[in-house]
């Protein structure tokens, strides 16, 4: 999922999930952060640096699915739901689309994950960030092999 210029992606490993936040914008990928962290997506206090000194950036949070999603529909209720409804129906309506948005989302970056895990089944070795600085790389050495 790529939302003002920050990729995220996942690695899952049971019921937890690693949500891996990637951008050559490192505000954007902070900011993205603090969104995810004030909707109570994720518990982690801050961000776990992968690549921290140059485009792209790349770090990673810990979370789980349920929790992701309660977070997810918690900042799209702000930016698209009303104060009040009305209409106990409207009310509804409204729930119905944060739940299947969110949902639809979060199975973006799954099927990322399970896409990347069917092409990755090595993991990549030596890898050298002055080199080799394309996020496909960053994300493969860092998540693309799941145990």
């Amino acid at each position: 999922m790529n939302n003002d210029g920050v990729k995220l992606s996942c690695a899952k490993n049971g019921s937890v999930m690693k949500l891996v936040l990637t951008s050559d914008d490192k505000e954007a990928l902070i900011a993205r952060y603090w969104s995810l962290y004030n909707n109570n997506a994720t518990g982690s206090k801050e961000l776990d640096w992968i690549n921290e000194t140059h485009a792209p950036y790349c770090a990673f949070v810990w979370t789980n699915r349920q929790r992701l999603k309660r977070g997810l529909k918690s900042a799209l209720d702000m930016k698209h739901g009303a104060v009040s409804y009305d209409r106990p129906e409207d009310e509804e309506a409204m729930e119905k689309f944060l739940e299947e948005k969110a949902e639809e989302w979060i199975s973006s970056i799954e099927k990322e994950d399970y896409h990347r895990f069917q092409k990755n089944h090595i993991k990549v070795h030596n890898f050298n960030p002055k080199s080799q600085t394309n996020v496909e790389k960053i994300e493969q050495e860092y998540h693309g092999t799941i145990s």
